[in-house]
């Protein structure tokens, strides 16, 4: 069953760079209405994380459901343009 208060869901999320580890195991959860800020050092995967949670990126493992919809398995353009 999905959580509706649940606006974007990381679970186990790693994001590769050709063969450069970005980002490795990240679970997040953000509910409706929370504001979050996200800061580090240069390289840390910051901007990378910030565009899989934007549907930019597409992470190497792990999944990201946003809204209680999975990324890869919708039309991210319709998400986008809300």
């Amino acid at each position: 069953m999905v959580d509706s208060d649940v606006a974007l869901k990381l679970d186990g999320v790693e994001f590769r760079r050709r063969k450069r580890v970005i980002l490795t195991k990240v679970n997040l959860e953000i509910r409706k209405g929370e504001k979050w800020v996200l800061f580090g050092p240069n390289g840390i995967g910051k901007s990378s994380l910030v565009k899989m949670m934007s549907t930019r990126g597409f992470p190497s493992e792990g999944t990201v459901d946003i809204l209680g919809n999975r990324l890869g398995k919708v039309n991210v353009f319709s998400y986008r343009n809300r």
